[in-house]
């Protein structure tokens, strides 16, 4: 039987906006981003404008206080060098085989940039009944 209740808060949580994102990488990190969120003794919530800031450190985990943010993300990424300086970082986009892998489209292979922008979950275990949610990306070149 069709629900139009569970239809509408299907599409409503689609169109759902969320805050803006900006993360800041140290230049000389490569590899996987880990975000744990909505820890209480996390990193302080950091605004610019109405932007969030996530300051990720030397070792690639921050744990922040930023709840989850759901709906369509604006997501910037910049690598940092050591007097502040930004470098907007390219997110790298993926296309489906028809084997059922990907392939990557990378223009410049040596350019530093994001892999799997967009990956979020949660970890628990069955020990636990608390579940902690992350956000997770790789920054690298292609090599």
């Amino acid at each position: 039987m069709f629900n139009i209740n569970i239809l509408l808060q299907h599409l409503s949580s689609c169109s759902q906006k969320a805050e803006p994102e900006t993360y800041l990488i140290p230049a000389s990190y490569a590899g996987k981003v880990n975000i744990l969120l909505n820890e209480k003794n996390g990193v302080a919530k950091k605004y610019e404008g109405e932007r969030r800031v996530y300051e990720i450190p030397a070792d690639g985990i921050l744990v922040s206080q930023f709840k989850v943010n759901d709906g369509f993300i604006d997501r910037e990424y910049y690598s940092v060098d050591a007097k502040g300086k930004r470098t907007r970082l390219e997110v790298f986009k993926y296309k489906h085989r028809e084997d059922g892998s990907i392939e990557w489209i990378v223009k410049d292979k040596k350019e530093k940039g994001v892999f799997n922008d967009g990956i979020s979950g949660q970890y628990s275990s069955t020990a636990s009944s608390r579940a902690v949610s992350y956000q997770e990306f790789t920054v690298s070149n292609y090599a």
